[in-house]
């Protein structure tokens, strides 16, 4: 049986770029644009996205990996903030958002998502959302990735 430091391919330092535009309405968007340094590393079949969020995401103290699969993406949390987003184009996911309040449920339908590649690396991800907590509708969300 393998393990995942035996099934690790490869690992390469990169730059990220990173732009989301949050909707709560037709007059209310709020644009985060930030870029950072990570690492980018292959398991088997899914790639792996990490970096360490900063004071503009409102996240500071928190590192972020993104597994990247075939057609499906999970966004994971842990630091100071701690929870997991699953997308899959056209379904509706549930994941639990722990908060120092207690824990609230994300539902999350994926409208988009597109994952490039630029021979066998990877270059970027667009990613268009809608979320609701506790069933309430937050608004939508569009991520771009980029990955040099």
């Amino acid at each position: 049986m393998k393990n995942a430091q035996t099934e690790k391919q490869n690992s390469d330092k990169v730059f990220i770029r990173i732009k989301g535009n949050m909707s709560q309405g037709i007059n209310d968007t709020d644009v985060i644009e930030f870029c950072t340094e990570g690492i980018m590393e292959k398991m088997g079949e899914s790639i792996y996205l990490t970096y360490n969020e900063s004071k503009i995401s409102g996240l500071e103290g928190t590192t972020t990996t993104i597994k990247l699969d075939k057609e499906t993406m999970s966004l994971m949390r842990i630091g100071d903030v701690n929870y997991t987003m699953d997308f899959a184009k056209g379904l509706k996911k549930y994941n639990k958002y722990e908060t120092s309040y207690g824990q609230l449920n994300m539902g999350i339908v994926t409208n988009e998502l597109k994952i490039t590649y630029e021979g066998n690396k990877l270059k970027g991800i667009i990613i268009d959302y809608d979320l609701d907590i506790n069933g309430s509708s937050i608004g939508n969300n569009i991520i771009n990735i980029n990955v040099n």
